[in-house]
């Protein structure tokens, strides 16, 4: 998982992490079970609030692309046509 967040965006922060990582689950970059990493771990790599990456993994999980299975792993969960492609699992942050 490669997350970029932008400080200049309009766009609320939680919003970009949604996108991004609805984004790579869509195209196959990241793999049906891929574990995302928990919440506050998140947070703490992309230096934002706890709450935001909260936000952003509830929207993942009611767009059902991740299915949060403990407080310790959201599983990615992708339509069975994606299943052959997988990619990245780096999660980093590069503010603009």
């Amino acid at each position: 998982m490669n997350v970029s967040i932008s400080n200049t965006s309009e766009k609320p922060t939680y919003q970009q992490l949604f996108e991004q990582i609805s984004d790579q689950i869509l195209k196959g970059e990241l793999e049906s079970g891929y574990c995302l990493p928990p919440i506050r771990q998140a947070a703490q790599e992309l230096r934002v609030s706890v709450i935001t990456v909260k936000k952003a993994w509830e929207e993942l999980d009611r767009s059902g692309l991740i299915n949060t299975v403990s407080a310790r792993c959201s599983r990615c969960t992708i339509p069975s046509e994606m299943k052959d492609k997988n990619r990245g699992t780096t999660l980093s942050k590069q503010r603009h």
